[in-house]
C-alpha cells in the first residue's frame, strides 16, 4: 500500500497513517528503508499463553541492544542463545530469537507474569523486523494527535457508505469480484464528494476541460488529415478529378 501511494503522489518521502491489522514488521521496515514514515497502531499482542497481568506484558520488558537482552519487571535478565527460529504466520513466515531466564523458577511474581510450565518459564520472542515495529510504536505514542486525525480522513467514507447508504455487506464472493463491488461503491463515494465540493457545473467545466485536453491532439490530427485528404485523392485518381470539374 505505500509503494502504491508513493508511485501514485509521485514523492520520495511522506507520512503514511493506517489503521492497526494490516500490516506486519516486514511491511514496515519495507516503508522505512523507501523513506515513508509509518504510522500504524501497534497490533494487540496475540499468544497462546495469555499473560496474567497487564505489568508483566511484553512492553514492560526493556531491549538492551548492545548485549542483546531483555530485563524483566522484577530486574532479571533474559538472553538469547543467537540463533534465529522461523516462525509461521498465516501469510508469511518471519524469523525470531528467543530470550528466557532460569530465575523464573524461583521468582515470587512468576504466577503474574507466565502461566508456562516452571521448567519453561517466561519466553520473549524478538522478530528480525523488530526495531522498524518499535520506532513505529514510538511515533505512535508520541504523536498521538497526529494519528487521531487519521480516523477524520478515513472513517468518514466508510460511516456515509455503511450507515447512511446502507452498504454493510457485499453481495460477491470471492476477492477479486468483491474487490470490484467495493471499488464501484467508492467510485459513486469519490463522484458524490466532488459533487460537494465543485458544484454540479464545476464538474462538467472540469470534464469538459480533461477531455478537450486529452482529445485536442486526436482532434487536430483528423482534421488535418481529411483536410488534405481530396487534394491527395485525386492525384492518385485524375479521372474522378476530371469528373468533378
Amino acid at each position: 500500500m505505500g509503494l502504491q501511494a508513493k508511485e501514485i503522489l509521485n514523492k520520495e518521502s511522506f507520512d503514511l497513517l493506517a489503521d492497526k491489522g494490516y500490516h506486519n514488521g516486514e511491511e514496515l521496515l519495507k516503508c522505512d528503508l523507501i523513506n515513508i514514515k509509518t504510522y500504524v497502531a501497534p497490533q494487540e499482542n496475540i499468544s497462546g499463553n495469555k499473560i496474567p497481568t497487564p505489568e508483566y506484558q511484553g512492553d514492560k520488558f526493556r531491549y538492551n541492544s548492545h548485549n542483546d537482552c531483555y530485563t524483566c519487571p522484577e530486574g532479571q535478565t533474559l538472553s538469547s542463545n543467537g540463533k534465529w527460529y522461523k516462525k509461521f504466520y498465516r501469510t508469511h513466515i518471519t524469523l525470531v530469537k528467543q530470550y528466557k531466564t532460569k530465575a523464573c523458577r524461583e521468582c515470587p511474581n512468576r504466577c503474574r507474569c507466565t502461566s508456562s510450565p516452571i521448567e519453561r518459564g517466561r519466553l520473549i520472542e524478538r522478530s528480525q523486523y523488530q526495531d522498524a515495529v518499535d520506532a513505529n510504536n514510538l511515533r505512535v505514542r508520541n504523536e498521538k494527535e497526529k494519528y487521531r486525525h487519521r480516523q477524520t480522513m478515513v472513517e468518514h467514507p466508510f460511516g456515509v457508505v455503511k450507515r447512511q447508504w446502507g452498504y454493510d455487506h457485499v453481495m460477491m464472493k470471492g476477492l477479486e469480484k468483491t474487490d470490484s463491488e467495493i471499488s464501484l461503491i467508492f467510485l459513486c463515494y469519490n463522484i458524490k464528494r466532488v459533487m460537494n465540493i465543485m458544484g454540479i457545473n464545476g464538474i462538467l467545466k472540469a470534464i469538459i476541460r480533461a477531455f478537450s485536453q486529452c482529445f485536442n491532439p486526436f482532434l487536430r490530427c483528423f482534421s488535418n488529415i481529411f483536410t488534405g485528404y481530396p487534394s491527395y485523392y485525386f492525384q492518385l485518381n485524375p479521372i474522378s478529378q476530371k469528373k468533378r470539374l
